[in-house]
């Protein structure tokens, strides 16, 4: 038996993903959002659960869907600005933290290369400056390392190949 409460979590949970993305902006008004299997591992819920929480944002009209499966954010630039303003944290910031997460749950892990910015845009579903502009200050901090045009994880100091 299914515990309704987990799956009503996991909707909301995948919801407030995809409506954060629409309000701050990484999903642009009239841009295609991407594949519901790309969201739904972005947001770590099944597919099934991404399309609930997506029929939830068309019914709020921030995304519509045409004709050949393509989802497209419907948010206004005046409803996203209203957002902007109540969120303190810039796109580029909520990124760079996700990133970090993902490098610290040991999705990306030391000595590796992240994936290429075409893969890491698909992803995390944002735009090549905003990906760029995270990825340097993950680089600033010490988080990422450059290596041959690709961002790379550093090893601890001392660790060997």
């Amino acid at each position: 038996m299914i515990n309704k409460s987990i799956h009503t979590n996991a909707i909301l949970r995948a919801y407030e993903f995809m409506r954060e993305r629409l309000l701050n902006g990484v999903w642009r008004e009239g841009a295609r959002l991407p594949a519901i299997g790309t969201i739904a591992g972005m947001a770590r819920v099944s597919r099934a659960t991404a399309w609930k929480a997506l029929s939830r944002l068309k019914q709020e009209n921030l995304v519509t869907t045409r004709r050949g499966g393509r989802t497209i954010a419907g948010v206004s630039d005046t409803l996203q600005e209203q957002h902007f303003h109540q969120t303190p944290a810039l796109a580029w910031q909520r990124m760079r933290t996700e990133i970090e997460n993902d490098i610290t749950t040991g999705l990306y892990r030391a000595g590796y290369r992240l994936p290429t910015s075409a893969e890491l845009q698909a992803r995390y579903g944002i735009s090549t400056p905003t990906l760029l502009k995270a990825l340097n200050a993950l680089v600033d901090d010490g988080v990422l390392a450059r290596e041959r045009r690709r961002f790379v994880v550093p090893r601890p100091n001392g660790a060997s190949s």
